[in-house]
């Protein structure tokens, strides 16, 4: 597939792969396309809601109530205990602790548990990496002004804070779920 940029796109797409941040242009292109989807993804959030949710997600951390999510994610695994002491990466508020328990109550009505299995191993994965690299999610100025970030996951978005040590995940939300019904159903415990 062909296409054109207008010379102020290309010299974007330029300065990003001299910056040595994309090794080409096409790395560029490709992160662009993976933004715009992600957006598009997140377009039917509704916003006031969302903006309620990742506040009252961030309020829980900023007000230590959490939990170990390396603990929460062995406990949700029927492993209690670990033989070996894991280094707390990062923890959940209890607003995205609830956010994760609802996915899967989801997820096993739609696919099983196989399909739990496979998407909560991602979110993990993507939990500890983002723990290893806090600052590489992206913010959205347009849902929220807390100083949180983002990573998408599937049609997830972690919504954490990269300050904290562990890291803190604020909230994981889901991108086509009625956030208004959800949110009265379940209010911010603050």
């Amino acid at each position: 597939m062909g296409m054109s940029l207008t010379p102020e796109l290309q010299a974007i797409v330029q300065t990003q792969v001299s910056t040595g941040h994309y090794s080409s242009a096409t790395d560029v292109m490709r992160e662009a396309l993976s933004l715009m989807v992600d957006r598009d993804a997140f377009k039917s959030l509704r916003h006031d809601d969302t903006r309620l949710k990742i506040s009252s997600g961030f309020a829980s951390l900023l007000a230590g109530r959490s939990k170990d999510g390396e603990r929460r994610y062995r406990q949700r695994n029927g492993r209690i205990g670990s033989p070996r002491k894991v280094m707390k990466r990062f923890i959940l508020s209890d607003d995205a602790d609830h956010d994760l328990q609802e996915i899967k109550r989801y997820l096993i009505r739609e696919g099983g548990t196989p399909l739990v299995r496979h998407i909560f191993a991602r979110l993990k994965a993507s939990m500890v990496m983002l723990a290893a690299n806090p600052y590489t999610g992206h913010s959205r100025e347009d849902l929220t002004n807390e100083p949180v970030k983002f990573w998408p996951v599937f049609s997830y978005l972690i919504v954490y804070d990269p300050e904290t040590k562990p890291i803190g995940i604020a909230r994981v939300l889901q991108g086509n779920q009625d956030l208004k019904r959800i949110f009265l159903r379940s209010p911010p415990r603050f």
